[in-house]
C-alpha cells in the first residue's frame, strides 16, 4: 500500500488531541497579528499548505518545523516535567 492509498481520515485519527489545540493557539495568535497563512509560511520556510493543516490540528510537524513556525508569532516551545504520583 502506498501512502497515497491510505484515507486521508486513517491519517489524521493518530495525531494527539493535543495537536488541534496547538493549531488552534497557533491560528489564534497569527491572526491577532493580522497576519495571513501565506506570510507565516514564508517566515516560518514552511508550505502554506503546512500552517493550514497544523491550524486545523490535521499536520504532525517535526519539532523543528513546528518551532520554525511558532517563533515569527512570540510563541516557543517549552518542555516541562510531568510529576507522576507513585
Amino acid at each position: 500500500m502506498k501512502p497515497s492509498d491510505i484515507p486521508v481520515s486513517a491519517s489524521v485519527v493518530r495525531l494527539a488531541p493535543s495537536m488541534k489545540m496547538i493549531g488552534q493557539k497557533v491560528a489564534a495568535r497569527r491572526k491577532k497579528l493580522m497576519i495571513t497563512q501565506k506570510d507565516l509560511a514564508e517566515m516560518a520556510g514552511v508550505s502554506s499548505r503546512m500552517v493550514s493543516m497544523v491550524e486545523r490540528g490535521l499536520a504532525n510537524p517535526t519539532v523543528k518545523e513546528l518551532s520554525d513556525m511558532i517563533k515569527p508569532i512570540g510563541f516557543v516551545i517549552t518542555l516541562q516535567e510531568r510529576v507522576v504520583n507513585p
